[in-house]
């Protein structure tokens, strides 16, 4: 709904705002912290996170969302990735186009 009636806003807000506060909570505190102690055990954790957080659970999507998970996890780790080897500018761009991409199959979805 939101899309498709204040699409300006919907844009700025998932595809600007989201993703900068994804990465800074996630990459930047939760994956920095853990890494400290062990790299492979934040990337699992950071990958797990972010996908389950990008599931919707509702009884019309669930099945939809649990055969994108693999999606979600392959885009965690690669978000992931880009901020362990380029930094947080690499991984917020990645995000912003990841999601620009998605917002714009669902505005024009018929």
């Amino acid at each position: 709904y939101l899309r498709k009636n204040y699409p300006t806003l919907s844009f700025i807000v998932m595809c600007l705002i989201g993703p900068f506060c994804e990465e800074i909570t996630y990459r930047v505190g939760l994956f920095d912290l853990i890494k400290r102690k062990n790299k492979i055990l934040a990337y699992i954790i950071e990958v797990l996170i972010f996908a389950f957080i990008h599931i919707q659970f509702s009884e019309t999507t669930l099945g939809a969302e649990l055969a994108a998970f693999p999606i979600y996890l392959a885009i965690g780790f690669f978000l992931t990735f880009a901020y362990d080897k380029f930094d947080l500018p690499a991984s917020y761009m990645a995000h912003i186009f990841l999601n620009t991409i998605s917002f714009i199959a669902v505005i024009y979805a018929k």
